[in-house]
């Protein structure tokens, strides 16, 4: 992974939740529970601000700070919570053909379903209007391939 402050938390939460005493404990299945929530929270947080921050370089690279300015607070807003569509809605307005290229790298595959599980995941965790189901052992293989929208999106702003 390379979100520095997921790994540190998920690397910890393995770390504890392998002891054999907390594996032995009363409650560890609710305990891995709400340590999963809010590893995807914390990781949907990690994935906007990158994201944010990925505009922002692209924009503050046309020279007028005015400009990349104002590109970032427009997309502050926009990207909270942020879906394929959203990402690639705002990549059209960058430019169609960026639009495209991370389409053809994002969209109807496996990272496609993994983005959309931990957004799901976020939004049960957030706003308890569904179950939250995602285990701790689905997050961990569910990252590596959700981040590869980051790469992607880095990929299409260079």
């Amino acid at each position: 992974m390379r979100l520095p402050v997921v790994d540190n938390a998920l690397a910890a939460a393995t770390k504890f939740f392998a002891d054999k005493q907390v594996q032995s404990a009363p409650g560890v299945d609710y305990a891995k529970h709400l340590v999963t929530q809010g590893l995807v929270v914390l990781t949907v947080s990690e994935f906007e601000q990158h994201i944010e921050q990925t505009f922002k370089k692209r924009a503050q690279l046309c020279g007028d700070i005015a400009v990349a300015n104002f590109v970032e607070k427009m997309l502050h807003e926009t990207l909270r919570s942020p879906d394929l569509s959203k990402i690639l809605s705002v990549l059209g307005k960058f430019e169609d053909s960026r639009r495209v290229t991370m389409k053809s790298k994002v969209e109807n595959n496996a990272v496609h379903v993994a983005w959309d599980n931990i957004m799901k995941a976020r939004h049960a965790a957030v706003h308890k209007k569904s179950v939250f189901q995602m285990t701790l052992e689905e997050f961990v293989t569910t990252m590596p391939t959700a981040e590869k929208v980051l790469d992607a999106l880095d990929e299409c702003l260079k």
